[in-house]
C-alpha cells in the first residue's frame, strides 16, 4: 500500500467500531466453531473425564459413571450424565444419581475447557457424614483452607441443585437421625468468597419442611472463624428462626437470636433425638429469646437467657438451659404474672368414675426417663382452679426417678400455705409423699371460691403429711399413710344449727331435730381436729368444737379406699338454765361419701333409750 492510502485509511476509518466488529466477527466464528466441533471433542470417557476432574478438583470427590455422557451447545452448553456416583478418597459414598445435568460455562468452553456453571441432580441419594473428617487438602476448598487463599481467589464454585432427593444423615450428636426425602434444594455459592445460599423443601421424619438458610463467609466458617448466618424452618411441627453468629471448630457454637414455636416440647425433643418424660405436657411452646447453642458429637447445650416464653398457656420470662445427652437436663429461673396449672394436670387420669368409685386406670406409662428438671418460678397469682394463691415461690426439681415439686411461700385467703410434694415412679408404681401447711385462712373465701356460696367462715389454720404408692388411684388411696391436724376459731358453719338440732333430739324429737340440723347456722368459737391415717383409713383421733349454744365432738373413722363414713357426733346443747353434760345427744353419720346415712341416737351412758332415724 502506497504512503497515501495508508493517510487516507488513518484519516477516513474509525479504529473502535472497526475493532468491535472484528472482535463480534471472531467471536461468532469462534462459537460456530466450537458448535461444529464440541459435540466431537467432549463426548463418551472425555466428557466423563472432564467433569470428574473439574468435580475432583473442587470438591476432593471422586466421580464414576456407568451409564452415558453427552454434551449439547444449543440452546446453552450443557451436559448430560447417568447413573453417576460420588465418593470420598477412601471409597466411602457420598452421593448417587440417576441423572446430572449441568450448564456449561462459555468463554472457558472457546478456549477447549469445560467448566460447570451449575449443576442439577436428579433422584440423588446423599450420604451426609457430618462427623467425617476434613475435606480433602488437594480440593479448591481444602488448598484454600490450607493457606493457599491467594491462588484460590478466583475459583469459582457455582449452583447445585437436588431434585427428589433423599439423604441419610449419620452424626453422633443425634441419637435418632431424621430421615430426609423428597429432597428439593438448591445451594448457591458462586465463589470461594461468596456468600452461599440454601433454599427449597423437603420432607423431614414424614412432615413436609420449607428450608431457607443464608450463610455471609462459608469459608471463614469452615476455617473454625465466625460468619454471620440466618435460618428459617417452616413445618407443622416446628416455625424456627435465628438470626447471628456461628463458629464450627471441634464444636459448634451459635450466639444470636432465636425464635421458636411447636405444639409439643416432647415431641420435639423426640425428634431431636431425646425421647424424654416430662413433668407437664409442655405444649404450645412459643419462646423468643437471645440464644447460645453449642452442639458436639455427644450433646447439645442451649442457653436462652433474657427469654419470653409462652407454654401450657402460661407466660413467662426469665432464663432457661438445655442439656441433650444420655440424661438430659433442664434448668431456669422464670417469673409470670399469672401460673394456670390446670393444663398441667390436663392429661392425668381421672381419680374416680361415674360410679364414685377410685379407678384403677395406670397413673403413668411404664418406661421413658424424665427430664432432670431444675426450675424456679415465682407467680404473681398461682391459679389451681378454683382457688388463687398470690406471691407465689415455685421449684420443680426432677433428680432419676423422683420430682421434687415446693410452693415455698404463698399467701391466700389473708393466710400463708406452704406444701412440698416428691412423686417417684418406678416400672409404672408411682410413690407419694406430701405435706403442706396452711396459717390463719378466710373459710368464707376458701367457701365462696370452692362452691360458689357461703358455708362457712372463721379463721383456720391446718397442717397435713401423707405418703402413699401405687400404680392407680385406687391402690394410692387403698395404701394411704400420714395424719392431719388443724385449728379454728371465731366462724360459723351455715345450713348447719346444731344447737336446736341436739335439742330437739334431746327432747325426743328426731324428725325435727334432723331437718333443724340442716338450716340455720352454728357459731364456734374454737375448732380443732387431729386425724392418723392408716392403710388408706382415717381414725377421728380429736374433733372438738365448742361455740357460745353448742359443744360438739366427732369420733369414728373414715375409709378414704373405699369412700365410706364411720362417725358418731356428740353434742351437748348449752342454755342459761342447762349447762353442756358430760354424755350429750349423739348421731351417727355412715355410708358412702356420696350419700351417707345421718340418724339419732342416744350416747352411751345417756338416760332414755335410743332413737331411730331415717
Amino acid at each position: 500500500m502506497s504512503r497515501r492510502a495508508s493517510v487516507f485509511l488513518a484519516k477516513n476509518t474509525r479504529p473502535n467500531g472497526l475493532a468491535t466488529a472484528a472482535l463480534a466477527f471472531l467471536l461468532v466464528a469462534t462459537v460456530l466453531a466450537t458448535g461444529a466441533t464440541a459435540p466431537y471433542v467432549f463426548k463418551g470417557t472425555t466428557l466423563e473425564s472432564e467433569v470428574a476432574a473439574q468435580i475432583r478438583s473442587t470438591t476432593g470427590f471422586r466421580l464414576t459413571s456407568s451409564g452415558r455422557a453427552r454434551f449439547s451447545l444449543m440452546p446453552t452448553p450443557h451436559i448430560e450424565m447417568t447413573d453417576l456416583r460420588l465418593a470420598r478418597a477412601d471409597g466411602a459414598p457420598v452421593l448417587e444419581a440417576a441423572l446430572l445435568e449441568g450448564d456449561v460455562r462459555l468463554l472457558p468452553l472457546i478456549v477447549g475447557r469445560l467448566e460447570l456453571a451449575s449443576v442439577t441432580l436428579t433422584q440423588p441419594k446423599m450420604t451426609i457424614d457430618l462427623d467425617a473428617g476434613p475435606v480433602p487438602a488437594d480440593s479448591t476448598i481444602g488448598r484454600a483452607l490450607n493457606g493457599a487463599a491467594q491462588s484460590e481467589a478466583g475459583a469459582r464454585l457455582g449452583t447445585v441443585t437436588f431434585i427428589d432427593g433423599t439423604a441419610l444423615l449419620k452424626t453422633a450428636a443425634l441419637a435418632r437421625p431424621p430421615r430426609l426425602d423428597e429432597i428439593n434444594v438448591t445451594i448457591d455459592w458462586p465463589d470461594i468468597w461468596s456468600p452461599s445460599t440454601l433454599t427449597g423443601s423437603l420432607m423431614v421424619d414424614h412432615t413436609p419442611t420449607d428450608v431457607a438458610a443464608w450463610v455471609a463467609q462459608p469459608f471463614s466458617l469452615m476455617r473454625g472463624e465466625a460468619s454471620p448466618i440466618a435460618l428459617r424452618i417452616h413445618a407443622a411441627p416446628l416455625e424456627l428462626s435465628a438470626n447471628g453468629d456461628l463458629v464450627s471448630m471441634g464444636s459448634s457454637v451459635f450466639h444470636g437470636h432465636l425464635a421458636l414455636s411447636a405444639p409439643s416440647l416432647p415431641a420435639l425433643l423426640a425428634r431431636l433425638g431425646d425421647p424424654i418424660r416430662l413433668v407437664a405436657p409442655f405444649a404450645n411452646v412459643a419462646l423468643n429469646s437471645d440464644a447460645t447453642i453449642t452442639m458436639d458429637p455427644s450433646s447439645a447445650v442451649v442457653d436462652l437467657p433474657g427469654l419470653a416464653l409462652d407454654l401450657d398457656g402460661n407466660h413467662y420470662e426469665g432464663t432457661l438451659a438445655y442439656q441433650s445427652g444420655v440424661k438430659p437436663s433442664l434448668s431456669g429461673t422464670l417469673a409470670t404474672e399469672t401460673l394456670t396449672l390446670a393444663p398441667f394436670l390436663s392429661g392425668e387420669p381421672s381419680f374416680a368414675d361415674p360410679q364414685h368409685r377410685w379407678t384403677h386406670t395406670a397413673l403413668v406409662a411404664r418406661g421413658g426417663d424424665l427430664v432432670d428438671l431444675d426450675l424456679r418460678i415465682s407467680a404473681t397469682h398461682l391459679r389451681v382452679a378454683p382457688f388463687t394463691i398470690d406471691d407465689a415461690a415455685l421449684s420443680v426439681m426432677t433428680r432419676g426417678a423422683r420430682t421434687e415439686i415446693a410452693l415455698n411461700e404463698g399467701k391466700a385467703y389473708g393466710g400463708m400455705i406452704k406444701g412440698r410434694a416428691s412423686i417417684g415412679v418406678a416400672d409404672g408404681v408411682v410413690s407419694v409423699r406430701g405435706a403442706g401447711s396452711v396459717t390463719d385462712a378466710d373459710v368464707a373465701g376458701v367457701s365462696w371460691d370452692a362452691l360458689g356460696r357461703q358455708v362457712a367462715a372463721g379463721t383456720v389454720s391446718c397442717t397435713v403429711d401423707l405418703e402413699s404408692s401405687g400404680d392407680s388411684p385406687a391402690a394410692l388411696m387403698a395404701h394411704l399413710q400420714g395424719w392431719a391436724k388443724g385449728r379454728g376459731r371465731d366462724g360459723e358453719f351455715s345450713g348447719l344449727d346444731l344447737g336446736r338440732g341436739f335439742r330437739e333430739i334431746d327432747a325426743g324429737r328426731s324428725q325435727a331435730g334432723l331437718a333443724a340440723l340442716r338450716r340455720g347456722r352454728t357459731s364456734f368459737s374454737s375448732l380443732a381436729f387431729a386425724s392418723r391415717i392408716g392403710d388408706g383409713v382415717a381414725a377421728v383421733e380429736d374433733a372438738t368444737l365448742a361455740g357460745p349454744d353448742v359443744a360438739a365432738a366427732v369420733t369414728g373413722s373414715i375409709d378414704i379406699g373405699n369412700r365410706t363414713l364411720d362417725l358418731s357426733a356428740t353434742a351437748a346443747p348449752l342454755t342459761d338454765a342447762s349447762p353442756a353434760r358430760p354424755s350429750g345427744v349423739a348421731i351417727g353419720i355412715k355410708g358412702s361419701f356420696e350419700a351417707p346415712v345421718v340418724a339419732p341416737h342416744l350416747a352411751a351412758g345417756a338416760a332414755g333409750h335410743a332413737v331411730s332415724g331415717p
